[in-house]
């Protein structure tokens, strides 16, 4: 849970759309755990601040703070959460199941997180051509989702590896978020529409949604479809307090009016 300011531990230093942030959140609001949220603006530059540097010289989001320690990887913040803090814990005790969890979250965050991000993307359209850049995207995401479709079948329950909620599915929630941005047509992902099925129904009433959904997916998508008529400052600072699993305020049901998913299977 994030809190304003001061007395905790922790500190995470984000931004509310980095995937790779947005994962960390995930995991900490799973386990319950208190933190200091530390915005960083990324498209003001903050992350090439001398200070933040000081925390991680290569310059990208997450950074947790825990006293005098620090780490500055998504994966490393998070197996470093699960070690301390073992409440819900994140790896299932199956060798198997462990493994393919491991080639998931490796599938995201080496072979299609990188290659899709705004300093890539930022990069083609200087060099190849802005009118690349989302056909890019689409191609990495795709080439990506294709191998965890064929990984993950015959594994599934309810999450990605089972009935409880384990470390694929903090690396594929995100991911599934970077894909509405890029447009990428879902139609050929049935096992990720069937694990996250707000990407593959006309959810226009009242929903029923699990945890997960409603704290990983649904609250984000929100705040992306009205990001045009909010400052930078309301996404940036209060955002990541409403993305939480622990958040009563709208109860468990959601009137979505704003988002047309694009996929069925």
């Amino acid at each position: 849970m994030a809190t304003e300011s001061g007395d905790n531990k922790l500190k995470l230093y984000s931004y509310w759309r980095s995937s790779c942030a947005f994962r960390v959140r995930i995991a900490l609001n799973l386990k319950g755990i208190k933190y200091e949220y530390k915005a960083v603006d990324l498209l003001k530059g903050e992350h090439s601040h001398p200070d933040f540097l000081k925390l991680n010289p290569v310059g990208f989001v997450p950074v947790l703070v825990d006293g005098d320690f620090v780490i500055s990887d998504s994966l490393a913040i998070i197996m470093y959460l699960d070690d301390k803090f073992t409440q819900c814990p994140l790896l299932p005790p199956d060798l198997h199941k462990r493994t393919i969890n491991f080639q998931v979250t490796h599938i995201v965050s080496s072979s299609i997180q990188p290659l899709q991000n705004m300093s890539v993307l930022n990069y083609i359209g200087e060099k190849v051509s802005p009118d690349e850049k989302l056909p890019w995207a689409q191609r990495v995401i795709r080439t990506g989702f294709t191998a965890i479709e064929k990984l993950l079948k015959g594994h599934t329950g309810r999450y990605a590896t089972g009935d409880e909620i384990f470390l694929a599915d903090l690396f594929l929630a995100p991911q599934l978020y970077n894909a509405t941005r890029y447009n990428v047509d879902m139609v050929m992902f049935c096992t990720l529409l069937h694990l996250f099925p707000l990407f593959g129904q006309d959810w226009y009433g009242g929903i029923e949604v699990s945890e997960l959904y409603y704290s990983v997916i649904i609250l984000p998508l929100l705040f992306h479809s009205f990001r045009f008529w909010w400052s930078g400052f309301w996404m940036s600072e209060i955002s990541p307090y409403l993305v939480s699993p622990h958040i009563s305020l709208l109860g468990s049901r959601l009137i979505l009016v704003t988002y047309k998913p694009f996929a069925t299977c």
